[in-house]
């Protein structure tokens, strides 16, 4: 995986080249960038929804499976956004 400009891209072995990753919910892209760094077994790369001010994989690198207790559900800040999460599916920008 790779962050070019805020943007995330996404390698497979199975790929031939990076594919850009739809995201739907991010309003501001952050302007930094990250990698290329590859993804072991059981670890995750996680960013915030607030790419510029997030203090996320980023800033601390991968994050173990054995340290994900849960997943969230709901969104109560900002208040505009009360309310049950949308389930997003993997998907990439054509």
């Amino acid at each position: 995986m790779e962050i070019r400009q805020g943007r995330v891209h996404i390698k497979r072995p199975e790929w031939k080249e990076f594919r850009l990753l739809d995201e739907p919910y991010i309003s501001h892209f952050a302007v930094y960038s990250y990698g290329p760094t590859t993804v072991g077994p059981d670890q995750y790369f996680v960013l915030g929804d607030n790419r510029g001010n997030s203090d996320d994989s980023h800033s601390w690198g991968m994050l173990p499976r054995k340290n994900i207790i849960g997943k969230a559900w709901l969104s109560y800040w900002p208040i505009r956004t009360f309310g049950l999460l949308p389930r997003y599916t993997l998907a990439f920008s054509p």
